[in-house]
């Protein structure tokens, strides 16, 4: 080989090294950031309530980092993306293993939000249908999307709702199979409205189970002052409500289980169905249509009182979100 063309290969594979140990902790150090804003907490506080949205993604991709750094014997590099990938296994480990389900009364519940009301109401009418839900609720509900909800059918399957429906989209309901009496709406940027549902079981006996909406929202992209006020309203009027009462929490909660306020929800009296069902990782909502779901903003909570045998998501068209269904068991009364 001339010296010349030696001395290039040379200089090329110094480069590619300078480039690999530079390169390689940087981006370990950026994907490692929505991991430690979730391990010290976001505080709610925008930025840190943005960063800690990608901890899923940011993990998956540590993975690949993390591999590729040990195939190129970067020996800290890997360590440091191994102890992150660790940790984030260790915060996913509990929605893959499911909790014993109680002998009761099934229920099926499902929420979605329609996103400004422009969701296929066929396509929730049917998902109603197939899956045989039993109570539906609703975000982001238009009078436009009552109308056209109940043209495709959806009052027939579920005949009893309380709505509140908001020109603005800032609008909840619920629909139901059972009785409904309305409960005092919960006032947000959007409403939250509540019934008692009245749950038919075994020996013609009846059971009230409080139903709520939930879409705590923030209101600016650099401001978190609503997200605050909401998700604050919503934990002190939730742990305000009777413990004795079975009780469902259905909706939108802009936030994952990463985040510090969907955590303090449950630190309370609640579970999260697809935690309890052990469903693994259900994302619901993306920033972009053509990419696929990969964060979970919707919940359905349960009360002490149920368990959950599976949940699911699937897509409906025009709606960034997608639909979250639940297959619930009410434990029965001892």
């Amino acid at each position: 080989m001339p010296i010349a063309t030696e001395r290039r290969a040379t200089a090329r594979a110094r480069a590619w090294t300078l480039a690999v140990r530079f390169a390689l902790p940087g981006l370990l150090g950026c994907l490692a950031l929505p991991s430690l804003f979730r391990l010290v907490g976001d505080h709610d506080r925008a930025w840190p309530i943005m960063i800690v949205t990608f901890v899923p993604p940011a993990a998956l991709a540590l993975v690949a980092l993390t591999a590729f750094a040990f195939a190129l014997r970067r020996w800290r590099t890997g360590i440091a993306g191994a102890l992150l990938v660790a940790l984030n296994a260790l915060w996913l480990a509990p929605l893959y293993v499911a909790d014993g389900v109680p002998e009761g009364t099934d229920l099926v519940a499902m929420t979605i939000n329609l996103q400004y009301g422009l969701a296929d109401a066929t396509e929730v009418a049917d998902a109603v249908r197939e899956h045989r839900v039993d109570v539906l609720g609703v975000t982001e509900l238009t009078p436009e999307a009552v109308t056209a909800l109940a043209a495709a059918g959806l009052d027939e399957a579920l005949p009893y709702q309380v709505l509140s429906p908001d020109p603005y989209a800032h609008g909840s309901g619920v629909w139901s199979r059972f009785p409904l009496t309305p409960a005092e709406e919960w006032e947000g940027v959007h409403k939250m409205p509540g019934a008692t549902l009245r749950v038919p079981e075994a020996g013609g006996r009846t059971r009230d189970v409080a139903v709520r909406v939930a879409h705590p929202m923030r209101t600016g992209r650099f401001s978190a002052a609503s997200y605050r006020a909401d998700q604050g309203m919503l934990r002190e009027r939730l742990a305000a409500q009777p413990a004795n009462l079975p009780a469902l929490v259905l909706g939108d909660f802009n936030a994952t289980r990463d985040h510090a306020a969907f955590r303090r929800l449950l630190d309370d009296r609640w579970r999260d169905a697809t935690e309890y069902a052990g469903s693994g990782y259900l994302g619901t909502w993306s920033p972009r249509y053509w990419i696929p779901h990969f964060v979970q903003l919707d919940h359905i909570l349960i009360s002490r009182q149920f368990g959950a045998r599976s949940t699911t998501t699937f897509e409906v068209t025009g709606t960034d979100h997608g639909a979250l269904v639940a297959r619930l068991v009410l434990a029965s009364a001892v």
